[in-house]
């Protein structure tokens, strides 16, 4: 989840359309050092292409967003970007994501289960890593196409 401080905010004069029911900030924050996305919606309406950037904060809201794109959407691009106690890399890392998995392993702890297009994968759950093969229950979320 993000969030903003109030000083962030920006007033009706600053935004373009701001009789829209959002609310726009100059930054956001997050609290919990967990894997986020950066989504590209396309869609066609009216033969003209239009491009929408969102970026869900957890896996559930782009689980949700994904329900929503579905029928709409020309195409997803999705990246997501890991923490780095996920990479074992010195600092945060954006990756385009090739799928994602909800998965439980054989104790019953549950692991989301990010694979990148370079094929590395990377996992985050209620006890260390874990890999496709080592789970009993797994539910494809997205995968890319």
């Amino acid at each position: 989840m993000f969030k903003t401080h109030r000083g962030m905010l920006l007033s009706d004069e600053e935004v373009i359309d701001s009789a829209s029911n959002y609310v726009y900030s100059k930054m956001v924050e997050m609290d919990l050092s967990l894997p986020w996305f950066h989504v590209v919606i396309t869609t066609i309406s009216g033969g003209e292409e239009s491009k929408q950037q969102v970026m869900p904060g957890d896996v559930e809201m782009f689980e949700y967003l994904i329900e929503l794109a579905k029928g709409q959407a020309v195409s997803l691009d999705v990246q997501v970007m890991l923490p780095p106690q996920m990479t074992g890399r010195d600092g945060w890392s954006m990756e385009r994501l090739a799928s994602l998995h909800s998965a439980r392993a054989k104790d019953n702890h549950h692991h989301w289960i990010y694979t990148t297009v370079s094929g590395e994968v990377f996992s985050c759950g209620d006890e260390g890593a874990l890999s496709l093969d080592s789970t009993s229950v797994v539910r494809l979320i997205y995968p890319r196409p």
